[in-house]
């Protein structure tokens, strides 16, 4: 018998601690911090917890792990899952070995993020300006949290609520946030966040100012936060999304390859099957 059970993300932590080592590339750093958002589950068969998943606010499965003991029921779980929970699709890296259990639905795929790591033979593009002193990449610290992130809020056209705030400043504390300033100007940041789930890498970030992209600042900002990653012993990584060309060419500029994706899969038609109640945590 399959059930699912509630679960916290503290209660399944060494299952994707088991996934997370299994896996041979590093999932997207933003997708990670996602999942902290999700509804979680332990996967039960016959009472015994073989496995977890986790489920976005959307209605899409972002995790699915089952046991390498119970791989066997892996498609049906799967299948279990969308139907209990009522999901709508998943978001699956191309390296993740869930991702057949999704083209065996009745669904719709696309691209949806480009997954981005070190290309070791091919250097960065990056423009002359960038040793140009009037350009400095610097630490963010306290003082400058109020008014990095009213910059950010000024890169976007939506509201990004108010978890901003709190993002950023956890950054500041862990001096992963840095601004890039011509003169006095405020026209980059740059993040650089050490992954505490898949170590050694760093997911890398970077946001230029509406009116100076297009001009080398994204290139220069992610080759030279490479770079500081580099000498720390870390591997940089990064990811964008398939809609976003200017990012792609900074991004490739910087030295970097798109050797992953991360795929949606929309259900075009929900399954249906034998279900039973998800237990209460």
């Amino acid at each position: 018998m399959l059930t699912l059970q509630a679960a916290t993300h503290g209660s399944i932590a060494s299952l994707r601690t088991e996934y997370l080592s299994t896996l041979p590339a590093p999932l997207d750093g933003m997708g990670l911090a996602l999942l902290e958002q999700a509804t979680a589950w332990e996967l039960h068969r016959a009472e015994q917890c073989v496995g977890y998943a986790c489920v976005s606010a959307t209605g899409h499965v972002l995790q699915f792990h089952v046991n390498p003991e119970h791989v066997d029921i892996g498609g049906q779980l799967f299948r279990y899952l969308l139907t209990t929970t009522g999901c709508r699709g998943a978001l699956v890296s191309s390296f993740e070995p869930w991702l057949p259990h999704c083209f065996d639905l009745d669904a719709t795929c696309r691209v949806h993020t480009l997954l981005y790591h070190d290309n070791a033979f091919a250097p960065p593009r990056v423009p002359a300006q960038r040793h140009q002193l009037r350009h400095q990449l610097r630490p963010v610290d306290r003082s400058a949290l109020a008014r990095t992130e009213s910059f950010v809020r000024s890169c976007f056209p939506q509201d990004l609520g108010e978890w901003l705030g709190t993002y950023l400043e956890n950054l500041v504390a862990r001096g992963e946030l840095f601004a890039l300033f011509e003169g006095d100007m405020l026209i980059g940041t740059g993040e650089l966040r050490v992954s505490d789930l898949q170590p050694p890498c760093a997911d890398l970030g970077v946001i230029v100012a509406t009116d100076r992209r297009a001009q080398g600042h994204g290139t220069r900002i992610l080759a030279e936060l490479a770079s500081r990653s580099r000498a720390r012993g870390l591997t940089p990584i990064c990811s964008t999304t398939v809609d976003n060309p200017g990012s792609q060419r900074a991004i490739e500029r910087a030295g970097f390859v798109a050797r992953h994706r991360v795929v949606e899969f929309t259900l075009d038609n929900p399954p249906t099957g034998e279900q039973s109640e998800p237990a209460s945590a």
